[in-house]
């Protein structure tokens, strides 16, 4: 061994963060930095493409308690019997929490009075407990709280969340049955009665998810979030309770999304941003509760088994952000079927990361990452300021009764729906790499996210909706199904190959993955050179559309000639694959549209689906 020390940088001199850039700038030859090396969240945060500790915003961060986050179990039956096998079954293979939802009706969750029912040899001073409940909140906690004294459960062994959020129940059903301030008052007088019994059960929660789950972006699920709980915070204090015993009662809920780095530091900043709200109250040592859950606005319907990757990095984000327990939904809960092996896929999913990859091993190990702590302080600065904009406004309830917040809601949304439609964000499965040909899971048990009236609606608003990013594409997926069972075939289209592989792979490729995100499938031909071969293929073929696929220079040659060629064979559209300068001739000779990357993906193929409304097609659209 040698007695040297090996000086790795001897010979190198420092680069600064300008140097990079000049030297990025050289390499990219007058295309505009911004555009190739940063992008824009749809908060509008810029992400550059490399962090520094020149240009780096670093400071310290809130961390969690050190050990394992809470792998909870949930529940949306209506049996309590039901229910109560399988909280025992997720209990004995890895669970450590449970999540029921409650429902006076007994339609949409278990009724209150079947909570004893559900919990039956369910050791709730050994496992956290959460009730997802409704607009009544009031019936639930009695019946948790008579539960827990029947049994003679110690105070301070009980650890829990009965799950009262007014404001996002007005937000998510539309109406309570009550005014807002009321039920939230009510609410406050629950909190003092549980902080004098159960002194660990929390009362209120501030549900993100159902603004993330109807578009909202990181930063205004985070401003949301903070105003409700603040809102609840001072209901509370005005109940009576100490703010520092009042903190201890809200716990939030965040959606964790597939975006790994917005993710991880949504959950870092919402730790912040409430240290600062009680820093600003004059309270200090209180760490916020947070629950994460996968988010069901990126689940899909078509090729649900997308949704058990979708649920890891969803858990992976949000572990690695600090939550304290997250709920990885069933990938099949979309579909109606969530059953055993569902459940356990989603169990297993957290059980794998927690116990072999030993993410709950370090406390905060996105600390130190230039990029990510950039990214956490960004998402504060932001979120901080809109949550001001929305108290100086009258707080989130008024927001939601005037419809501004709504308004900058659809705003994020609407420019997501837009790189949807164009492939820009791409959704594997359904608009990338989609089977047509999947056989669909059935089963018996679904998740309803309705809510029945059960009394006359005092105060209504429009809800926000779920709004899933697949929904575009899976409803030409499910219009294709409808044709295939009507007809016996399945709409397709005929790839029109010019010349070699080496001519059209690329394009055919790329034409074959864009008409199957939207259920039409398609069938390739060798490659021709002469428009007698491009008929004698085109005959050959039952297919509906077709697409030409070749170069350019092939479409400059004889584009015209085998466009009159595939309209001769009577296809009912005839697209070409690629984007050229000027389609006129292409147009008058019979070509319907051009495809390329960035055009309308959906606008073109619910054009295409109306041609088996009305067997015509406008000749020369150009998307």
């Amino acid at each position: 061994m040698s007695d040297f020390p090996i000086k790795f940088m001897e010979g190198f001199s420092g680069g600064s963060h300008v140097d990079w850039r000049s030297s990025v700038e050289k390499v990219l030859r007058g295309k505009p930095f911004e555009r190739a090396m940063q992008y824009h969240t749809y908060d509008d945060i810029i992400v550059d493409a490399l962090y520094t500790r020149e240009t780096s915003k670093i400071r310290s961060q809130s961390i969690r308690e050190y050990g394992e986050w809470a792998i909870v179990s949930p529940h949306w039956g209506n049996d309590a019997s039901t229910v109560n096998t399988e909280i025992l079954e997720d209990l004995s293979r890895g669970a450590s929490a449970v999540a029921i939802t409650v429902d006076e009706t007994g339609i949409h969750g278990i009724s209150p009075n079947s909570l004893s029912t559900a919990f039956e040899d369910v050791y709730l001073d050994m496992l956290p407990f959460t009730l997802i409940q409704g607009v009544d909140f009031a019936p639930a906690a009695t019946a948790m709280d008579k539960l827990l004294k029947d049994r003679e459960y110690k105070q301070l062994d009980i650890n829990g969340l009965l799950g009262v959020d007014p404001i996002g129940a007005l937000a998510r059903f539309g109406y309570l049955n009550t005014r807002a301030e009321e039920a939230i008052s009510a609410g406050a007088k629950v909190a003092e009665q549980f902080a004098q019994s159960w002194p660990n059960v929390s009362t209120f929660v501030a549900d993100g998810t159902v603004y993330s789950n109807a578009g909202a972006g990181e930063v205004q699920e985070l401003s949301a979030c903070l105003s409700t709980a603040v809102t609840y915070l001072r209901s509370m204090e005005k109940q009576g309770l100490e703010l520092a015993i009042a903190a201890k009662h809200i716990q939030f809920t965040m959606s964790a999304s597939t975006s790994l780095w917005q993710t991880i530091s949504k959950f870092r900043a919402l730790r912040q941003l409430w240290n600062q709200v009680m820093s600003a109250c004059g309270v200090t040592d209180i760490t916020p509760r947070i629950n994460a859950v996968s988010a069901l606005h990126q689940f899909s319907m078509k090729d649900p088994w997308v949704n058990i990757l979708r649920g890891t990095a969803a858990c992976f984000g949000a572990t690695i952000g600090g939550a304290d327990s997250v709920t990885v939904l069933p990938h099949d809960l979309m579909l109606g079927s969530v059953n055993k092996f569902s459940r356990k896929i989603a169990r297993n999913i957290q059980i794998i990361l927690q116990e072999e990859s030993n993410l709950s091993k370090v406390l905060d190990p996105a600390a130190g990452s230039y990029a990510i702590d950039t990214l956490t302080n960004e998402m504060t600065e932001t979120a901080w300021k809109q949550f001001q904009e929305l108290e100086n406004a009258g707080g989130i309830l008024s927001a939601l009764r005037n419809g501004s917040f709504s308004k900058k809601l659809n705003a994020i949304s609407d420019k997501r729906a837009v790189n949807i439609r164009k492939r820009k964000l791409a959704i594997t499965g359904i608009s990338e790499f989609p089977d047509i040909t999947e056989k669909s899971i059935t089963g018996i048990v679904g998740h309803s996210s309705e809510e029945t009236k059960t009394l006359e609606a005092v105060e209504q608003l429009q809800p926000l909706v779920l709004k899933r990013i697949a929904w575009e594409f899976e409803k030409l997926r499910f219009k294709s199904d409808e044709i295939t069972v009507e007809s016996g075939k399945r709409p397709s289209i005929f790839l029109a190959n010019l010349g070699t592989p080496a001519d059209f792979t690329a394009r055919a490729t790329f034409a074959k993955n864009f008409f199957e995100a939207g259920g039409i499938a398609a069938s390739g031909s060798a490659g021709v050179n002469t428009a007698e071969a491009m008929l004698n293929e085109a005959e050959k073929s039952s297919d509906n559309f077709a697409i030409l696929c070749g170069s350019d220079h092939q479409y400059q040659e004889v584009g015209v000639e085998m466009v009159g060629t595939l309209k001769k064979a009577g296809f009912k559209r005839i697209y070409v694959a690629g984007k050229l300068p000027d389609g006129t001739e292409l147009t008058k000779a019979g070509m319907d549209a051009m495809i390329y990357m960035g055009c309308d993906v959906v606008a073109v193929l619910e054009e295409a689906f109306s041609a088996f409304d009305n067997g015509t097609s406008e000749s020369g659209v150009m998307l």
